[in-house]
């Protein structure tokens, strides 16, 4: 497949609640945003940088988020093979 970071685009528009509870609760929009661009890092989509005026989250939370993902099977959910 030539385009297999698609598939993984693709499948993550049917993210759950619990899912979106991993980047949104208790964050503001641009916290939030941050905690999205970790959870794309994870699933080897992107970096995990943001631009300015957005802060990337710091380095125990990223970590607190990647646990997050792995305690809700989030990588194999969004696994494409």
């Amino acid at each position: 497949m030539p385009f297999p970071h698609w598939v993984k685009v693709v499948n993550v528009k049917s993210i759950s609640g619990r899912h979106l509870a991993v980047i949104q609760k208790d964050r503001t929009l641009g916290q939030s945003l941050a905690a999205l661009k970790v959870m794309m890092h994870g699933l080897d989509l992107c970096d995990p940088y943001v631009a300015l005026p957005l802060k990337r989250v710091n380095i125990d939370e990223e970590q607190i988020i990647l646990e997050q993902m792995r305690n809700y099977n989030f990588n194999t959910e969004m696994s494409i093979g």
